[in-house]
């Protein structure tokens, strides 16, 4: 499989309203995104003298394509106590969770855009504490990673596809 076939099934899973499929899918393409970008052997840049873990990859890919795509200088948010990166979150509640325990927890919320095309992470009071997402989100990730430039194998058509769910409001389904 491919980070194309990723991307491809998130597409479709979208398209039908399967959102938490599309997520774990684009995930999972974020993730060998990053390996490509920060392969085996990659010194680690938190802890000198060790190699590169893959949350370390995933956190930095996350990280350095934000960058590229909006001239926010970091997406952090205050949770469970401490100012996490956007690119943590994605990680340890989101991937981890949907990959291992092939649930969300109950910390993270997923829910439709409330109006089409509105993307939007937001910190909710607790208990429990949560940070929710709105399915637009997906979307985003996506084409994060369509445009990756590790990724310039990934159809031009495919990208456009993505980019016309979110124009089209599908984050709205």
């Amino acid at each position: 499989m491919t980070i194309t076939a990723r991307l491809e099934d998130a597409r479709l899973l979208i398209e039908h309203g399967r959102w938490e499929g599309a997520l774990l899918s684009v995930l999972v393409a974020m993730a060998a995104t990053a390996h490509l970008r920060f392969p085996q052997g990659t010194p680690s840049r938190a802890k000198p003298g060790a190699e590169m873990r893959d949350c370390e990859r995933f956190e930095l890919f996350v990280a350095e394509a934000l960058a590229q795509m909006s001239p926010l200088p970091d997406m952090s948010f205050g949770f469970k106590g401490q100012v996490r990166p956007f690119g943590e979150l994605l990680y340890k509640w989101l991937r981890c969770k949907l990959a291992h325990e092939a649930d969300l927890p109950p910390e993270i919320g997923f829910e439709p855009d409330p109006k089409p095309v509105h993307l939007a992470i937001s910190q909710r009071p607790g208990p429990p504490e949560r940070i929710v997402f709105t399915h637009s989100v997906v979307i985003l990730l996506a084409d994060m990673v369509a445009r990756a430039a590790e990724n310039a194998d990934v159809p031009k058509q495919l990208r456009q596809e993505i980019l016309d769910l979110f124009r089209h409001g599908l984050g709205a389904v």
